[in-house]
């Protein structure tokens, strides 16, 4: 066990990493929000923590502290900025906002290390810290999906002119989504950073995001355990059989992501739903609605209307 865990490790860290990237925009979009910010996030918290600890002496816990924090108040502001842009709009302005981080990792020579990156990053982290961070994650988006903090997301997610008439603030929820998601894009940073002890500009940019959202899409939008499905099939399997940079990788991930939308639109994780002895029943008893699209013209569609009202008692929290 202990050599092949010391064999596969390089691939498990990974796969963890790649589900925490992946997790920071699915919380996003199951509040109706596509924002790819949280990969701009995933640079400042690998560079912010990476810069504290290798240059500057401290413990890598006060240094991700910090950079949390300061993701946190910078993710506010750029929400705030971002508040009126919806859909493919913010999309694009964040976007142009990961591109920038990059650029601004290429000439802040001072800070990030240049094209060259930062090195002797302190390991503090470890295989096993960054599982537990991811599975406290991946916990709270399971305890989120359901109850009246689910039906609030699928809510807004499908029908904000409804959400906004049964006394939900949508502004502010779509801004409490946007900074959760980039702060699980900067711990995926910190993380990736104490792995690999290096950061450099290469591990920005538009290759990531198309990355992050292709497992999310591959292991499943809308179900908690998407990232990780998503994360393990591209960085642990196809990584550990085709090499990381096999000709003939990025063809089986293509055909991979194409197979899975037309026969699994949700996902590898949709075949939990197949094993289910209680689908049948269940589906028999007649529609009662599901995941759905993301408002505004989010992927996956409007609301088919066949998902009841969702009264506002049963929302929860008013704002």
């Amino acid at each position: 066990m202990i050599d092949w865990f010391s064999g596969n490790e390089g691939y498990i860290q990974g796969a963890l990493v790649a589900a925490l990237l992946a997790a920071s925009v699915q919380v996003a979009l199951r509040a109706g929000v596509l924002s790819f910010a949280s990969v701009g996030f995933y640079g400042v918290g690998a560079y912010g923590t990476g810069y504290l600890t290798a240059t500057q002496g401290w413990g890598t816990a006060p240094a991700a502290t910090v950079v949390v924090i300061i993701t946190m108040v910078l993710s506010w502001l750029l929400a705030l900025v971002l508040a009126r842009l919806r859909a493919l709009y913010l999309a694009m302005a964040t976007i142009a906002f990961v591109l920038l981080v990059q650029i601004g990792a290429l000439a802040w020579d001072s800070v990030t290390g240049g094209p060259l990156g930062l090195f002797g990053i302190p390991p503090a982290l470890g295989t096993g810290g960054v599982a537990l961070i991811l599975a406290g994650v991946l916990a709270v988006n399971a305890l989120t999906q359901r109850g009246a903090v689910g039906r609030r997301l699928l809510l807004l997610r499908k029908d904000e002119a409804l959400a906004s008439a049964l006394g939900v603030n949508v502004r502010h929820q779509h801004q409490i989504a946007f900074v959760w998601s980039a702060v699980l894009g900067s711990l995926a940073g910190i993380s990736q950073a104490s792995l690999l002890t290096v950061f450099t500009p290469e591990n920005l940019g538009f290759s990531v995001m198309v990355s992050a959202l292709t497992a999310l899409v591959v292991g499943g939008t809308w179900h908690w355990s998407g990232p990780l499905i998503g994360g393990v099939v591209f960085s642990w399997f196809l990584s550990a059989y085709l090499g990381f940079a096999s000709d003939y990788r990025g063809v089986v991930e293509g055909a991979l992501t194409v197979v899975v939308l037309v026969f699994l639109p949700k996902g590898l994780a949709g075949l939990f739903e197949l094993l289910d002895p209680g689908r049948l029943r269940r589906a028999a008893a007649g529609p009662t609605g599901g995941p759905g699209g993301v408002s505004a013209g989010v992927p996956g569609g409007a609301s088919t209307g066949q998902d009841r009202p969702v009264p506002a008692q049963e929302m929860g929290v008013s704002s």
